[in-house]
């Protein structure tokens, strides 16, 4: 039982060590090279967008809008990023405007365009009238 709960600890400080890691670098990226790099690095270390979020939003000099901009230009999925902004308070104009940003400047770079795609008809216009008593559809009056 003690090496089971040894194990156990051993695991866990382990794991809070790796993520203090990953935040010391993410702050050092973003104040060194730029939030658009620092996302990038985040992603690549396998950090979930909610955590880079997360973590964006505690930075005092960060406009919340950027954060979303570079989590969409490094190709983090659309329905993540407005699950976490949801999470964590942010409105869905910053995850739209964010969105608007990340097409205007990284053009086909962002990942998912999913969230803000208008909306397409169901229904495709055709000179075919409407669906007769026996299931058939009469192309004109000419037609037998």
């Amino acid at each position: 039982m003690k090496k089971i709960i040894i194990t156990f600890l051993f695991v866990l400080m382990s794991s809070s060590i790796a993520c203090a890691d990953w935040v010391d670098n993410f702050k050092a990226d973003y104040l060194k090279l730029n939030i658009d790099q620092a996302v990038v690095n985040a992603m690549k270390e396998g950090i979930a967008p909610a955590l880079i979020l997360e973590e964006g939003l505690k930075i005092q000099s960060l406009n919340p809008v950027g954060l979303v901009r570079a989590l969409y230009c490094a190709g983090a999925p659309g329905h993540e990023i407005e699950k976490a902004a949801s999470e964590y308070g942010v409105s869905s104009l910053v995850v739209a405007t964010g969105f608007k940003k990340s097409v205007a400047e990284c053009g086909g770079a962002y990942g998912d365009t999913q969230a803000y795609t208008p909306v397409t008809p169901t229904f495709t216009p055709s000179f075919a009238g409407p669906i007769a008593g026996g299931g058939t559809v009469y192309a004109s009056p000419a037609t037998p």
